[in-house]
């Protein structure tokens, strides 16, 4: 079943309107009138609906049935993820780990990073065309870049796991329930960087196989692992 975008908090029974984007997104899937949907609100909730009306800008459901915490993972993983050079990349490496169930990205300057600026309300768009095609509730959070260094200042309370040739195996871990994963750039982090990351507060390294990956690779990799323990 198809899945569009709705921002609100609806109610059983009530009839809403969507914005002209996803009345174009039912046109392109050929959506008729009295067809099931699902709806995001990417705030919680997942809802079945029907589709009672549409004209060329507008498109209104019938709530039916409200799925909280639709397609939501029981931990909470926070994905630090130095920059990376090609946007492509990004798209791809925030794609795959929103449909693996990462809740809040936060990308890092580090001494071998590229500098660029990430574009948020492009990255806010992708997450929704993948929460719709996953169909999850909460759509992700985007954090603005910060420097490596800053990192101890974000942290928080959560359990830390850094990608790391001279780690252990996840399984060697018992995944608390708020995660960070922290993946370092194409060149790898420096020593200092390293140093620095290892002294942070429950902080771990994590080894994720002999073989070198990409750095969308390892993220996607210890989303995996971490989200499948």
């Amino acid at each position: 079943m198809e899945c569009l975008y709705i921002n609100k908090i609806l109610n059983v029974g009530e009839i809403c309107e969507l914005n002209t984007d996803e009345s174009k997104h039912a046109r392109a899937l050929r959506l008729r009138e009295g067809d099931n949907i699902y709806l995001t609100n990417g705030i919680g909730s997942l809802y079945l609906s029907e589709l009672v009306s549409y004209s060329k800008n507008t498109l209104n459901c019938r709530i039916l049935e409200s799925y909280p915490n639709f397609g939501e993972p029981d931990k909470y993983v926070h994905a630090f993820i130095a920059l990376i050079d090609n946007k492509d990349r990004i798209d791809f490496c925030i794609e795959k780990c929103i449909e693996i169930g990462v809740s809040e990205f936060t990308f890092l300057n580090t001494r071998y990073s590229t500098k660029r600026q990430i574009n948020p309300d492009r990255l806010q768009a992708k997450a929704i065309a993948t929460i719709k095609q996953c169909k999850r509730a909460m759509l992700p959070k985007f954090n603005p870049t910060i420097d490596i260094a800053k990192i101890d200042s974000v942290i928080g309370d959560y359990d830390v796991y850094l990608a790391d040739e001279n780690g252990q195996s996840f399984k060697s871990f018992n995944l608390k329930s708020r995660v960070a994963l922290i993946v370092g750039p194409e060149g790898g982090f420096s020593e200092e960087e390293i140093s620095m990351l290892q002294n942070l507060d429950k902080a771990s390294l994590v080894n994720l196989g002999n073989r070198r990956l990409r750095a969308e690779t390892a993220a996607i990799a210890m989303s995996i692992l971490c989200l499948n323990l």
